[in-house]
Order: structure tokens, then sequence, then C-alpha cells
């Protein structure tokens, strides 16, 4: 006889009914913990994008950004595309087309910013969007 035969007819002596998977170690049925660990590095690399693009808005030379926060930053989709929410530091007396304009012309420079704060083969592109003063309560990560 077969050690595969051998098996079944001991698994049918050993259950009502046999299933698929019956037998099998169970260690290979468990789910692989690797989007845990993906997750995790990925809110890691929002917060380095975060304190990076910080730093670069507080040293610009464009005083319109000097104002300005980041309030958050969420992966869109994934790490390789971020969103990135700011906001002013006070109420201001700018036009939100003024703010994004300015952020627009910055776009490059806080991308080389974000590039030098991180140790990976490809920089993740960056959206930023304005919120204008008090319209964005912070989360707690």
């Amino acid at each position: 006889m077969s050690k595969r035969k051998e098996i079944l007819r001991t698994l049918a002596t050993l259950c009502d009914e046999p299933r698929p998977g019956d037998g099998q170690d169970p260690r290979f049925d468990r789910k692989r913990k690797s989007s845990t660990q993906g997750e995790r590095k990925t809110w890691q690399l929002c917060k380095q994008i975060a304190t990076a693009v910080q730093l670069a808005l507080g040293s610009s030379a464009d005083e319109r950004l000097r104002e300005l926060l980041v309030v958050q930053v969420t992966p869109a989709p994934d790490a390789s595309h971020l969103l990135l929410l700011v906001q002013p530091s006070s109420a201001v007396a700018r036009s939100e087309e003024e703010m994004n304009e300015a952020l627009a012309k910055a776009r490059g420079y806080l991308r080389t910013a974000a590039a030098e704060a991180i140790t990976r083969k490809k920089t993740p592109h960056l959206t930023m969007r304005f919120l204008p003063f008090g319209m964005h309560q912070e989360e707690s990560r």
C-alpha cells in the first residue's frame, strides 16, 4: 500500500469526514504577516517625508511657504505616491489659489528635500493639498 493511501485511511479513522487540507501542516495555512510589515514601513516613510518637507518649507525662500505646516502625509494609493495635507500655522489672508500655486512651484524643491531625507531607490511622487486654517483636526497615528 502506498504512503498516500495509508495517510488517507488513517485520516478516515480519526475524523468524521475528511476535508481538503486535512493532514497538512497547519503552519502553512497561516497568512504571511508581510502586509503588516509593509504597512509599518509605509507609515514610517510618511513620517520621514513629513519631517523633511516641514524642514524644507521652513527654510524656503518663499515667505508664503514658510507659513505652512504639514498636517498629514498618507499613501495615495501606496507608498509610491503620497498625499501631503498642508495648512497655515495661523490665520492668514492668502487665497487658496495663491497657496496652491506656490506649492506647485515648489514641488521639485520639496521632492528633492524628501529624497535627501530617505533611503530609497525611487522617491515617491508628492501631491500637496492646501487646507484653510482650522479645517483639519490632526489624528493620532
